[in-house]
């Protein structure tokens, strides 16, 4: 029980192995292929409640009134109302200071964070592994950005062209198709965008529905 409030926004996810972005965490009794669940709501007060498991993070949010929230492996990010970053961490993960200044959008990824800034450009934060963090493409002005687990990927505003930069061990970056597309979404090992017409593209790994 939660208590009574309206929810202007949850989100969810759903991992194997542990390793996609959460919110909050429980065990589905029985259960080895999805063994955590987190939840994160935003009220219409811009308050964040988390519940469950508060094994490997910090589920205690930040009580400056928000409009966004996003939650990556081990850790989680708020937009707040003055369009600022504010994000908390566990123990364990890779851990990075608030991105300063004004951002439009932020999207938490596996250990990494990228954000839209008012201007177009996106700047990502956390673990540089596979350069998830630091290849985001220069002079590229972007209209939405989305974190993957260990690569990422942005429209750009002008020609609606993704560009993605990080790991790309099953084709996730290197296999962009080309032509426009309104958004993007970098999930495990997989990429996929949305057309302006209402179909969806996918590309890299589809042998286990991680993307």
């Amino acid at each position: 029980n939660v208590g009574r409030f309206i929810i202007k926004q949850v989100r969810f996810c759903i991992g194997i192995d542990d390793q996609l972005g959460q919110s909050i965490s429980v065990k589905i009794p029985g259960s080895d292929i999805f063994p955590k669940i987190q939840i994160k709501a935003l009220g219409f007060d811009g308050q964040i409640s988390c519940w469950g498991s508060t094994t490997w993070w910090n589920s205690a949010p930040p009580t400056t009134p928000s409009f966004k929230v996003t939650a990556g492996d081990e850790f989680s990010c708020a937009l707040t109302e003055d369009f600022e970053a504010e994000c908390w961490w566990g123990d364990t993960t890779v851990q990075f200071a608030d991105p300063s200044g004004d951002w439009q959008q932020l999207d938490a990824g596996g250990k990494h964070m990228c954000g839209l800034r008012q201007n177009g450009s996106v700047e990502c934060f956390g673990d540089d592994t596979y350069g998830q963090v630091s290849g985001v493409p220069a002079g590229v002005v972007f209209e939405q950005v989305s974190a993957g687990h260990r690569h990422s990927c942005g429209v750009e505003l002008s020609t609606g062209s993704v560009h993605c930069w990080g790991r790309d061990n099953a084709g996730q970056v290197i296999g962009v198709p080309s032509g426009a597309f309104v958004t993007v979404d970098a999930g495990w090992s997989q990429s996929r965008g949305a057309r302006d017409n209402g179909t969806f593209e996918c590309w890299g790994c589809q042998g286990d529905n991680r993307g």
